[in-house]
């Protein structure tokens, strides 16, 4: 009877430690899950909040640069049209860069979401 009462005891103690394993995990993910929506929120409203006046400045900033070039050539419409090549130069360029971009944002990213606690 000893050795029925000792394996009962010991299959007991054996689930208990199961369920403490399961339940500690489970709460280890629920925060870790939490730990990543905090950190992909807050940079996606950075990102929003920096992005929306970079924009803003770009805009203002062209405007000028056009009038200023249109000052410049005694022609506004020569000044926008060379503003509007400018931006189209940088655009080629941005995207002929694209995949060392690319790159780097997701090693950037994969530091930020695959850090081991």
């Amino acid at each position: 009877m000893g050795v029925f009462d000792s394996l009962e005891s010991t299959s007991k103690d054996a689930f208990a430690s199961g369920e403490h394993f399961f339940e500690s995990s489970k709460k280890y993910y629920e925060l870790r899950i939490f730990k990543q929506l905090a950190i992909t929120t807050t940079s996606l409203v950075k990102i929003v909040l920096v992005g929306s006046f970079c924009l803003l400045g770009l805009l203002f900033g062209t405007v000028a640069l056009a009038i200023y070039l249109g000052d410049y050539f005694g022609s506004l419409v020569q000044g926008f049209l060379t503003t509007g090549v400018i931006l189209f130069c940088i655009a080629i360029i941005i995207l002929l860069l694209r995949k060392k971009m690319d790159k780097k944002i997701i090693r950037k990213l994969s530091e930020t979401f695959f850090d081991e606690p």
